[in-house]
């Protein structure tokens, strides 16, 4: 994302053209779909690498991503970022970041808002974090089962599954994935063996 606003950034006429005529959104106009995404792309993934203000950076972020995906073109890298935006957005950047460092003193700040934001995003990731995990687990589970029986879902569905990168698992490794982690039994397991064999499938 940082590349590619640095790109838009230093040619803004092409950034223009492309807004325009290679990637239009029908509900913005293209110069402000381009000093959008250009401002979105290189902010975001600035703060987003610091670990600071990282819910709010990973929103519009995930708001980008689908708007590529559903506006732009579909595809499964699309939808992997935003499960990470998303995830970022619930669970916040983590213990290793500039987020958590600052939030020990804006905890004590004389601030009325900070505080109860600081309560908020911990709220929010105590309760959505388990439901987000959930979710993921059964949007996998969903995009194998489809992969392994070959289904050819709407445009609309199709836009919400990875099924590319799922068609790409072993029939067994599928099968066992699917089922493994639509019950959320050894998920931790199931997980490095399928990303294993999807390192091993090209050898």
């Amino acid at each position: 994302f940082f590349v590619s606003a640095v790109l838009k950034v230093s040619n803004w006429d092409n950034a223009l053209f492309l807004a325009e005529h290679e990637y239009p959104v029908d509900w913005l106009y293209p110069a402000t779909a381009a000093w959008l995404g250009a401002t979105t792309e290189l902010c975001g993934s600035v703060l987003l690498a610091l670990g600071l203000a990282t819910r709010g950076a990973a929103g519009p972020l995930l708001v980008l991503s689908l708007v590529i995906q559903l506006e732009y073109h579909a595809l499964d890298a699309h939808l992997f970022w935003a499960a990470l935006f998303l995830w970022y957005l619930v669970r916040g950047a983590g213990p290793l970041s500039l987020d958590a460092m600052l939030a020990r003193g804006l905890a004590a700040a004389p601030l009325p808002v900070v505080p109860a934001l600081l309560r908020l995003g911990g709220a929010v990731a105590r309760r959505g974090g388990p439901l987000l995990q959930l979710a993921l687990r059964l949007w996998l589970a969903a995009s194998l089962a489809a992969a392994v029986a070959m289904l050819t879902p709407g445009a609309a569905v199709q836009a919400w599954l990875p099924l590319e990168s799922a068609a790409n698992f072993p029939f067994p490794v599928a099968v066992a994935g699917a089922l493994l982690l639509a019950a959320g039994v050894a998920a931790r397991v199931t997980a490095l063996a399928m990303m294993t064999a999807l390192l091993a499938a090209p050898m």
